[in-house]
């Protein structure tokens, strides 16, 4: 779970300067074929010597940087409680959910929702854990919906995740292209699949 709670990441501002590594092979003819009479120790730090300035070179070129944001998270974990998902896998994954309630920063803000066509907000129980409950007698899945509950759950300041437990069978809604044209900054979505023997759904 730890990627869930990463605040930090790497960029490079001008990559194609990267293409300059292919002309590595170049520094090992040269010296495979120089005339130079060294010692082999010798002329071996020397071609390491000389690819290691090159790399450097090149790294600082492409504007290799690391950024990190010392802000909060807010991680909302969105539970699947459609008929296709079993209670077997709703136990597994509430035992999930309390491993990552006991692994996050005090500072962090965990919520979970549950959804089939629409979304709630699950309450924590009294030993932190949560207990999943099915929506009454809804048959699909609108991941979509989700995404626009967790909008109004996130605070400024503080730094979004959503992290999806589901099959991956959507019946409505299109969850795909909210992702795409979701302009929240530094926004992070992340799917646990959940494997089981699906029960039908009303497409």
């Amino acid at each position: 779970f730890q990627e869930l709670l990463q605040t930090s990441h790497w960029t490079l501002s001008a990559p194609q300067w990267l293409w300059g590594l292919c002309i590595l092979p170049i520094f090992f003819l040269v010296q495979k074929y120089s005339l130079v009479n060294f010692h082999p120790l010798q002329k071996g730090l020397s071609l390491i010597l000389r690819i290691l300035i090159l790399c450097l070179l090149i790294v600082s070129l492409a504007g290799f940087s690391s950024k990190r944001f010392n802000r909060q998270i807010v991680l909302v974990v969105a539970v699947d409680v459609s008929p296709s998902i079993t209670d077997a896998a709703l136990s597994q994954i509430e035992a999930e959910v309390a491993s990552l309630v006991k692994s996050k920063r005090e500072k962090d803000r965990l919520l979970v929702v549950s959804f089939a066509q629409s979304v709630k907000l699950v309450p924590f129980e009294t030993n932190g854990g949560v207990k999943f409950r099915r929506h009454g007698k809804e048959n699909g899945t609108n991941m979509e919906s989700v995404l626009r509950f967790a909008k109004g759950l996130y605070k400024q300041g503080f730094t979004p995740r959503l992290l999806f437990y589901s099959d991956g069978k959507e019946t409505s809604g299109n969850i795909l292209g909210s992702i795409a044209s979701n302009k929240t900054p530094h926004m992070k979505y992340f799917t646990r699949f959940v494997s089981v023997k699906r029960r039908p759904e009303v497409l």
